[in-house]
């Protein structure tokens, strides 16, 4: 028998292994993440190194197992030592990389939405480019639902915690469904899709339709009101059964960090396991896109965007020799980062984007062997620039006229062919061709490249003239426009079709650090609701391009005139 009541020190060790064991298990499975019993020896392990601080550690564990496969989310021991590994890899060459990450929009998978769970959901099959028809009305309530979730977040639109409290109570908007207004009076707020038909207007949700009236007196808030937009519709029910609107606005943006809170562990882009359960109250959210960059490449580290790059105008090349000479000279400086050395140019990153011909060539049927030769003139002059050609990165994302390997009038549309670009790729160490829109991560910061003359789409779809007491520039409208719609392109398909199970390839959730619209308008830059948003200019008219510095979160317009 025992002398005393204490445990022993043998059942305290057990008793704290255990609590530890129910963490770690908690942990991953707000993740969506299921642990094997041989599983949590190699964690605790790794969280007996990290000390105290092992939360981060966890984090960062749980982001390597997010990119392996999986199978139902079962987290074993051999895909724990796997990510031990990736992570002691990253953290050797930490210091000396800007961690640049390109994604493949075309490796993604298709996304289901769970309306009990409220929650997003990956799929295990792969991506269908001829998908059947019901992945588009699937499509349509996909992006809609994700709208939904984003208003109801919203601290105007959450239901009070104490209904008697007037205050509360005055400050609260309740959405109402289509199908719930019949019956009803007073001044209502609906969320749906506008739409036009041929005797007017109409607003839909996924519960039905009903048609709009007084759409062109109603008050508007800023941003552009196209076709296949949703809105948010504050009016009332006429005893004819239409809604007469009082007033229109985009639905309210979202933070990132809230957006990257609410999705927990999954990613609308690079998923290959997890879903979107939101994580707790207080919790930070996972940190897969943010890695520990060294203060040596967040201080030196630029990406530098050209769009109009036409390769058949000698004045082009001749603005680009120009413009390489001057980033050689900078980028030639030795620098210090750990125990070695490398030039600052190490830290450069490129993003060519097309079109790559000027309309005289895009329009016209060139032979194969003219495009290729146009590109060994490019990488001719890349070539004289030995130091950017040697380390720095280049990102090369197809313009709207530019051939590509699918059909060039569907979004995403697919990198540059291999055979054309093939000259740039033998000239450069570090040289990506991707799909427009492009998506990457630089300095732990997500950066979006849309290349289309979005600005001219949008007036030519946009229902309403753009409320011009709310801005004055029409690129701040539609700035707002596509983070208010969480979308890069919210436009009917008539006027630009989307893969439909790529559709979410295009969403702007959670909202980017940085959006570049390249147009061939002039350039603009504006910081809104967190995201720096700018036009770099057309480089081959007007010689202009832009310049982003990671470090300050800044974008610097650069020209040669």
């Amino acid at each position: 028998s025992r002398l005393c009541c204490f445990p022993s020190p043998f059942e305290e060790m057990n008793n704290k292994q255990r609590v530890l064991n129910k963490k770690v298990s908690q942990f991953f499975r707000l993740r969506g993440l299921q642990t094997r019993p041989d599983a949590l020896h190699p964690v605790l392990e790794l969280i007996d190194q990290a000390a105290d601080d092992w939360h981060p550690m966890l984090q960062a564990l749980a982001a390597e197992l997010e990119k392996q496969p999986l199978r139902d989310g079962c987290v074993d021991a051999a895909a724990v030592e796997r990510a031990k590994a990736a992570m002691t890899a990253r953290q050797q060459t930490a210091s000396a990389q800007i961690h640049l990450e390109v994604v493949d929009l075309f490796d993604t998978r298709p996304l289901n939405f769970d309306p009990v769970r409220r929650a997003f959901l990956a799929q295990s099959t792969k991506i269908e480019l001829h998908a059947g028809p019901e992945s588009r009305s699937k499509m349509l309530a996909l992006r809609l639902a994700l709208i939904e979730q984003r208003v109801r977040r919203h601290e105007r639109f959450k239901a009070p915690a104490f209904t008697g409290l007037s205050t509360e109570a005055s400050d609260h908007v309740q959405l109402t469904a289509i199908n719930a207004l019949l019956g009803r009076t007073g001044t209502r707020v609906v969320l749906g899709v506008l739409s036009e038909v041929e005797d007017g207007f109409v607003l839909e949700d996924t519960h039905g339709v009903i048609s709009l009236e007084n759409l062109h007196g109603a008050a508007t808030l800023g941003g552009f009101f196209t076709s296949s937009a949703i809105v948010l519709v504050e009016g009332e029910v006429m005893p004819s059964g239409a809604f007469h609107v009082k007033l229109l606005g985009l639905p309210p943006p979202e933070k990132r960090f809230t957006s990257l809170t609410a999705l927990g562990s999954c990613n609308p882009i690079q998923m290959a396991n997890g879903t979107s359960q939101p994580m707790p109250t207080g919790a930070s959210p996972p940190t897969s896109h943010t890695p520990q960059v060294s203060e040596v490449a967040m201080e030196n580290a630029m990406v530098i965007v050209l769009a109009d790059l036409w390769l058949d105008h000698p004045k082009t090349l001749e603005q680009l020799q120009v413009l390489l000479n001057g980033y050689e000279q900078a980028g030639s400086s030795i620098i210090r980062t750990g125990r070695t050395t490398q030039p600052i140019a190490a830290f450069f990153t490129f993003v060519l984007t097309g079109n790559f011909f000027s309309p005289a060539i895009a329009r016209t049927n060139v032979h194969r062997s003219t495009l290729v030769s146009h590109f060994k003139q490019l990488a001719e002059s890349l070539r004289k620039a030995p130091t950017l050609r040697d380390h720095s990165h280049f990102i090369i994302v197809p313009g709207p006229d530019d051939l590509c390997l699918a059909s060039p009038d569907v979004l995403p549309r697919a990198p540059l062919p291999q055979v054309l670009a093939a000259p740039l790729t033998e000239v450069l160490t570090h040289c990506t061709l991707t799909t427009n829109p492009a998506r990457f991560n630089v300095c732990g910061q997500e950066v979006v490249v849309f290349r289309e003359e979005l600005l001219a789409r949008m007036r030519r779809c946009t229902l309403l003239a753009p409320n011009e007491e709310v801005h004055e520039d029409l690129d701040k409208h539609l700035v707002e426009t596509l983070i208010h719609q969480a979308h890069l392109c919210p436009l009917p398909q008539s006027e630009m079709a989307v893969y439909w199970q790529l559709e979410h390839a295009l969403w702007l959730h959670p909202a980017p650090d940085v959006l570049v619209i390249a147009q061939r308008t002039s350039q603009t830059h504006w910081t809104y609701n967190g995201t720096v948003a700018f036009n770099p200019g057309s480089f081959a008219t007007d010689g202009d391009w832009m310049v982003y510095r990671p470090a300050n979160a800044a974008a610097e317009p650069s020209s040669l005139k």
